[in-house]
């Protein structure tokens, strides 16, 4: 049976760090004790200084089609710039066999609306859409990144191009028993639906989805709002929800009652995202450039930014080695009061190591799953914290070059979020890692 004797040993680091520790219990977490000899488990704080060396970088688009969610809007972070954020889709019939024929009904509307989950941003804020129809057809065998531009057709198919909409998560009451899911519902021109029912095929008939996509490609979506700073919104869309969907609204000529078809959007639809982000004027811009550093580390999903860094002093570690790590703990903090209520922090993050050539390897840790290796935001604490008692351990006899760790978003191509980290201490925060470890 191991005896803990709970001795501090400073290591030319923080006093503070070694007084709040004096009647600590073994920390919190599964702590081998075939790593720990009889006697003193030793302490490692990085919190002295500036021990952090950090880095804001663009991130590399990401692949984004078939997602779960849809990110549609646009916002302005005077820290990180500007984003807008669309979908590219197709359009699947909701039945098979329909048949219209142009002498027999007349097109009233066409009604594109679009199930919203989640708002992120302002709810306030009011947008203008661009509605095009794209030039090229999706397909199942290509690989559709989040920074792709699609060739469109030029004309905007909103029948009002300068109407603002915006986003609300309000159900929609139908007058029915049963309320509708939130949505935002665009007006298109009558004529796309004339394109859509009367589709000159034999017979005026649409057997099957395919005899659709032969000349209908689908659409893409995005906003021409440009918010002002600290503004905008992103309105999160399942476009697989039953409620996103592209209705047209016909009658029979000298008939008043309206009738209605739906075209939908279901998993045999191909969906892409689209993202662009821009870095002019905003806090980052200087680094991104190579010519200063930015004050805070950055991230933004959707292939927006990521932010990397070294712990100069990790190096201790190695001095001392051979050592066994018992418990490894990083803490990454987020600053406070930007914008702050609106644009909150990434709900998750994920922590990797840097290759040579600026590509990601996963920690040892990280194979431990979420619930140990951590990564989740914790609004009481302020910031992530990622257990890495296997990574430090082998860091401490590891002989190839070190390249730093990174942080990139969670869940980046289905949210909005952008993050700023600290660099330095802050409101009480500041990166942090502890290690206890015991000599071998």
């Amino acid at each position: 049976m191991i005896t803990w004797n709970w001795k501090r040993k400073a290591l030319g680091f923080s006093v503070l760090f070694l007084s709040a520790f004096v009647a600590c219990e073994k920390p919190d977490g599964e702590i081998s004790e075939d790593v720990l000899e009889q006697g003193d488990l030793l302490a490692f704080n990085s919190s002295t200084g500036k021990p952090f060396t950090w880095k804001v970088q663009r991130a590399d688009s990401i692949q984004s089609q078939n997602l779960s969610v849809s990110p549609i809007g646009a916002y302005n972070d005077p820290f990180t710039g500007s984003s807008s954020f669309g979908a590219a889709f197709q359009l699947r019939l909701s039945t098979s066999g329909v048949t219209f024929s142009q002498d027999s009904v007349e097109v009233d509307s066409v009604i594109l609306s679009l199930n919203v989950t989640d708002i992120y941003g302002l709810p306030e804020t009011e947008h203008t859409f661009l509605v095009q129809e794209l030039s090229n057809a999706l397909t199942s065998d290509s690989t559709y990144f989040s920074n792709q531009n699609f060739a469109v057709l030029e004309n905007n198919l909103l029948a009002d191009d300068m109407e603002a909409f915006v986003f609300s998560l309000d159900s929609i009451d139908t007058g029915e028993e049963l309320k509708e899911s939130p949505q935002i519902k665009l007006p298109l021109e009558p004529a796309l639906g004339e394109r859509l029912l009367f589709n000159n095929l034999p017979q005026n008939t649409l057997t099957s989805s395919d005899d659709l996509l032969a000349y209908f490609n689908g659409l893409q979506v995005k906003v021409t709002t440009q918010p002002a700073a600290e503004s905008g919104s992103v309105g999160l869309i399942n476009l697989l929800s039953i409620f996103s969907k592209l209705d047209v609204f016909y009658h029979q000529p000298g008939d008043t009652v309206a009738q209605s078809y739906a075209f939908n959007i279901n998993t045999s639809s191909i969906r892409t995202n689209v993202a662009e982000h821009a870095f002019e004027g905003a806090f980052v811009e200087p680094e991104l450039s190579g010519m200063d550093t930015a004050q805070y580390g950055a991230l933004k999903t959707l292939g927006g930014l990521i932010s990397s860094f070294t712990i100069s002093n990790l190096d201790t570690l190695k001095e001392l080695a051979p050592v066994g790590i018992a418990f490894a703990e990083l803490f990454i903090p987020v600053k406070q009061d930007a914008m702050a209520g609106n644009f909150e922090p990434s709900e998750r993050v994920v922590l990797v190591e840097l290759n040579e050539d600026g590509s990601f390897r996963i920690l040892p840790d990280q194979l431990e799953g979420e619930n140990y290796f951590g990564g989740a935001y914790d609004a009481e604490k302020g910031g992530y914290t990622f257990r890495v008692a296997r990574f430090v351990q082998q860091y401490t006899t590891r002989t190839k070059p070190f390249f730093g760790l990174a942080v990139v978003p969670s869940f980046s191509g289905v949210r909005a979020n952008r993050t700023l980290l600290l660099k330095d201490e802050e409101g009480g925060l500041r990166p942090e890692l502890v290690v206890y470890f015991a000599d071998l």
